[in-house]
């Protein structure tokens, strides 16, 4: 029966790729597949985007080795670098959504979309085979799902079902050599010839599940400068104690709202910033904030059940739409975003409590603000 692991996952995700000028594609990662580099590349840079990832023959020799399941192509990408792989599960498990966005960034870039739902659809077979999981072994992506509730899905979400499974095989599969065998059946040796894959698995499926993708938005490259924190005065951090002691919310939405400020804690921080050019000028700011609207929190707003916690959501929302427009050099009206960063900042606090509103940065409080943005 066939296995998962990083290796089984990679020929999977390789033959979905873009089709290239090249037809003949090499299992062995010779210097005609460069499309396989930029996926190997790709993936190690969701584990670690700083790691550099060469492209010479040892490199070129070691995604052999990879797909093989011969092991994780030794100092060539970050999967054995164990700070890497240490940080890698920490920001998935904490929730994370630059991971998100950067798988997103890898789909959009290197697959092809008409294999996206072959694609799900051979993974899910492939796990569903595997006898070393266990049925009620449980997968996150984008929600919680055991091995057999795999095979009920309708629909899921690429980036995120790919990020989910990766992680399974990077982190919890660990062993690489296990899928061996798999390797040899999909891509069987032809004499002296180029090892290709001609596996047909999740091609005559009878899963229903279909692939769908995400909103893309085009990143820049820019090295952005350390964030600093500032507290908020006292006065303010009193205000917002008594904010959410007069408006205490519903038990059901605490969840909820810890969820929103995993999602956006660390975003505000960055639009209050005094150095926050850079996050606009990287593209990082705006990407962040057109994913988490249009992918999952204009929907999910409606699960509050307070209406007045749901409606300050709305607002925090709303102001980060109309920053993005104040700070878009293409938008042809002139919007100043002092106010509204003056705002948002107001609406965020309201949602915090006594203890964790100093963490936030205070300049968005001063009337007389200086600076031109």
């Amino acid at each position: 029966m066939d296995k998962i692991c990083g290796g089984t996952f990679f020929v999977l995700l390789s033959n979905a790729r873009k089709p290239m000028q090249l037809n003949s594609e090499s299992y062995k990662g010779n210097s005609n597949n460069m499309a396989e580099f930029d996926l190997i590349r790709a993936l190690s840079g969701v584990v670690n985007p700083e790691y550099t990832v060469e492209k010479n023959d040892t490199t070129i020799n070691n995604i052999g080795n990879f797909k093989k399941c011969i092991n994780w192509g030794a100092s060539s990408f970050a999967f054995q670098d164990k700070d890497s792989k240490r940080n890698f599960r920490k920001r998935f498990e904490s929730g994370d959504i630059d991971l998100t966005i950067q798988m997103n960034d890898l789909v959009e870039k290197l697959l092809d979309e008409e294999k996206d739902t072959v694609l799900v659809r051979a993974i899910i077979e492939t796990i569903i085979q595997d006898e070393g999981i266990p049925s009620n072994q449980e997968f996150y992506i984008g929600k919680t799902v055991t091995k057999d509730e795999l095979a009920t899905l309708m629909a899921v979400s690429l980036p995120e079902f790919l990020l989910g499974i990766w992680y399974f095989v990077y982190i919890v599969i660990e062993d690489n050599k296990i899928g061996a065998d798999t390797y040899n059946r999909w891509c069987p040796p032809r004499g002296r010839d180029k090892r290709t894959y001609t596996g047909t698995i999740g091609e005559d499926s009878n899963l229903k599940i279909v692939a769908t993708r995400l909103k893309s938005v085009d990143k820049v490259e820019v090295s952005a400068p350390e964030i600093k924190t500032l507290d908020i005065p006292a006065p303010i951090k009193a205000d917002a104690a008594k904010l959410k002691k007069e408006n205490p919310f519903y038990e059901n939405d605490e969840l909820l709202l810890q969820e929103f400020k995993n999602d956006y804690n660390d975003l505000i921080q960055k639009c209050m910033d005094e150095n926050h050019e850079w996050g606009w000028l990287d593209g990082t700011i705006p990407k962040k904030i057109s994913y988490l609207h249009e992918n999952k929190w204009k929907l999910k707003l409606i699960e509050f059940q307070d209406f007045a916690l749901q409606t300050n959501v709305m607002n925090i929302l709303n102001s980060l739409k109309k920053l993005s427009e104040a700070m878009d050099s293409n938008n042809p009206t002139f919007i100043s975003p002092n106010n509204i960063r003056r705002d948002l900042i107001r609406q965020y606090v309201m949602l915090q409590s006594s203890d964790s509103v100093g963490m936030l940065p205070y300049g968005a409080f001063i009337d007389d603000w200086n600076g031109d943005f």
